[in-house]
């Protein structure tokens, strides 16, 4: 069914993300910022990978980006609610990775869909 095939393009972009990210890391350690020409690559491989699928799959990959972004932040809060008032984490490299990805693939992708509300809470809770 139709509902199968956008489940089948989501996890193939899943997969793509995965190889992406340990591209970018070297023994298991980020090699630093995203650059914005590495950034326009992978999504230009999302694009690619995803060119015979549905628009939908890029949508549902875009939004977990922001559910993510949005756990890791709730996940923030607790721990420096934990820590006492007043007191507030710097955010962890995982955030900090969400956050590039966010900024420098997930919104243009979602910005090129039209989807210009998902690009906009995107990018807000990336600087959150």
């Amino acid at each position: 069914t139709h509902a199968v095939k956008i489940a089948l393009d989501a996890a193939r972009l899943k997969s793509m993300e995965t190889l992406a990210a340990k591209v970018v890391r070297k023994n298991g350690k980020l090699l630093g910022r995203l650059s914005s020409a590495d950034a326009r690559n992978l999504r230009s491989l999302l694009l690619t990978v995803n060119e015979e699928g549905d628009w939908r799959a890029l949508a549902i990959r875009s939004a977990a980006c922001l559910y993510r972004l949005e756990g890791l932040e709730a996940y923030r809060a607790l721990a420096s609610a934990a820590d006492g008032p007043g007191r507030r984490r710097a955010a962890s490299p995982e955030e900090s990775r969400a956050s590039q990805e966010a900024l420098h693939i997930y919104a243009p992708l979602a910005a090129r869909l039209g989807m210009f509300r998902l690009k906009t809470e995107l990018e807000d809770a990336a600087f959150r």
